[in-house]
Order: C-alpha cells, then sequence, then structure tokens
C-alpha cells in the first residue's frame, strides 16, 4: 500500500485522502504506515533468523543503512542490538477508525455464530502475569476510557507493549512469539452458549475437577474472525 495507490482505490484525490487519514488517525499516512512495516519487521528481527538486510528489504526499506536509522530512531535501538537483547518496546498496532460494536453491528467475522464448542485439557507452562488495575473504572469500557487518559497506560501502548514481548503466550495456551495481543468486547450469544457448556461440562471419567483456589486465574481469549476461549483451571478430583 502506499500513499499513491491509496487515494486510487477509495475514489479521492491524494490531498483529501491525507488530509482524511491525519484526520482519523492522528498521524500523516506515511507516518502509519511506516511504524506498521518497522512492527513487523520488529517481530522478524526477534523470532527469524534471516539476515538484517533480508528484512529491510521484505519489508519496503531501500538499504541495511535506511532501515537501521528508522528502526534506531522508532524504538532506541539498533535491529542488530535487539536481536541480541529484545526488551519490550511499543509497536504501533492497527488503528481502527470506527468500533462496530458502538454502532450495533457486532462483531466482525462473528456476525453469525456455528454452534460448535470444543471443550479440551490444555497444560500452561509456568510464567509471569502482567495485569493493570483501575479501581475508579465501570466495567470494560470505563476502565479503557480511563487509562486513556494515563500516560502510557492506553489500550494501544499496552497493546503495542504486550505485541513486542517475546514468549508470551497465545491463545492455545502455548509459549508462541507470533502471537498478538486482542482486545476483549462482549458477544452475548456467544458468551451464553461457553457459559452454559462450562456450568453443565460432566468431570466424570477425567480426573479432574474445577479449582476453585484463591489466586488461580481464568484466561480470556478472543478472535472474533476466529473464535472465543476460556481457560479455567483445573485440579485433581
Amino acid at each position: 500500500m502506499t500513499l499513491t495507490a491509496l487515494p486510487r482505490r477509495l475514489g479521492y484525490s491524494e490531498f483529501h485522502t491525507t488530509r482524511k487519514f491525519r484526520e482519523i488517525a492522528g498521524m500523516p499516512f506515511r507516518d502509519y504506515l511506516r511504524r506498521r512495516r518497522l512492527a513487523f519487521a520488529l517481530i522478524e528481527v526477534r523470532d527469524s533468523s534471516k539476515s538484517i538486510l533480508e528484512i529491510a528489504l521484505d519489508h519496503g526499506f531501500s538499504s541495511h543503512a535506511a532501515f537501521t536509522r528508522a528502526f534506531k530512531e522508532t524504538y532506541g535501538v539498533t535491529p542488530s542490538e535487539y536481536r541480541r537483547n529484545p526488551k519490550p518496546v511499543v509497536l504501533r498496532t492497527k488503528i481502527n477508525p470506527f468500533d462496530p460494536h458502538f454502532l450495533g453491528l457486532g462483531e466482525i467475522g462473528m456476525m453469525e455464530s456455528s454452534g460448535e464448542i470444543k471443550i479440551y485439557f490444555v497444560t500452561i507452562p509456568a510464567h509471569k502475569f502482567l495485569h493493570i488495575r483501575n479501581y475508579e473504572s465501570d466495567g470494560y469500557w470505563g476502565f479503557w476510557a480511563k487509562q486513556e487518559q494515563i500516560l502510557g497506560q492506553d489500550c494501544d501502548t499496552i497493546c503495542g507493549l504486550l505485541d513486542s514481548i517475546k514468549g508470551k503466550l497465545d491463545d492455545s495456551g502455548v509459549a508462541d512469539p507470533n502471537s498478538g495481543s486482542g482486545q476483549c468486547m462482549e458477544n452475548e450469544a456467544v458468551y451464553k452458549k461457553l457459559e452454559q457448556a462450562m456450568a453443565e461440562f460432566d468431570f466424570a471419567d477425567t480426573g479432574y475437577c474445577f479449582d476453585y483456589t484463591t489466586g488461580r486465574a481464568a484466561y480470556f481469549y478472543h478472535d472474533p474472525e476466529r473464535f472465543w476461549k476460556y481457560i479455567r483451571p483445573v485440579r485433581k478430583a
């Protein structure tokens, strides 16, 4: 995608497209595109064995030097330094210009549900758990509205930071550095089916039961185009 191709696809002039994009996204199109390219490139620097030059060319940079310069300006370290010591940084996440949930359009990819629910056991390896508390918030939307007022703790910044962490747990409960952080949104019909399935699940012959011990965490994973998942802690019966 380029600034020349985008207006052609939208049917607007380049000037109008540039002005409206800045108005909606809060930044010029070129800056957004550059930061998104760098975000994908950073993940490859972190996780792949490709050369820095190969990664640079794959993501639209003309040379090793141009990529290194842009990378350091954005993340404060060179690609080689980051590969040796991949500390968390804030990646540019996808900008959603409007929220279909607020407009009553439902979730993308979840307008219809097949009703299929799969139940299985997974083992999650030992790991650290990050969380943010805001005692003044009221519900999910209230929480993020409060967080938007705190520098460095808004949703985009937090998601961008989590996306850069190597070895974080993905939706299947195993370490996968290529998984992305997501946002949880309500879908009442799907939620009720999951709650009913968990309530009616028969543990007979499994040797396990739900673990209600204080401090045990339940995990929720959501990808509107693929799945909703709950991971509930269990113990041997």
